[in-house]
């Protein structure tokens, strides 16, 4: 089993990555969903920013990455229920 990691993040927190990064990460996420594999993408955002999670899912999902989202600090362990899904 390969496993990979990209940061995708977009600009949410201060010093987000820049635009060409998050491309090339979600470009590489929907190559690995074109070959069949289980892709999952992993976001932090600040607390309680549902404008911030809502775009971290929707990218991961254009993408064919099965979509997490958790904060930033790290603060809690959350997992959603119901589990982020993809429309």
């Amino acid at each position: 089993m390969q496993s990979f990691a990209f940061a995708i993040g977009d600009g949410h927190l201060a010093g987000g990555n820049p635009e060409n990064r998050t491309r090339a990460a979600l470009t590489k996420l929907e190559q690995m969903a074109a070959l069949g594999k289980t892709a999952t993408a992993t976001d932090y955002t600040r607390a309680g920013d549902a404008a911030a999670q809502e775009e971290s899912v929707a990218n991961a999902c254009a993408s064919g990455a099965l979509p997490y989202v958790s904060d930033i600090e790290l603060s809690a362990r959350r997992l959603p229920d119901p589990p982020l899904v993809c429309p």
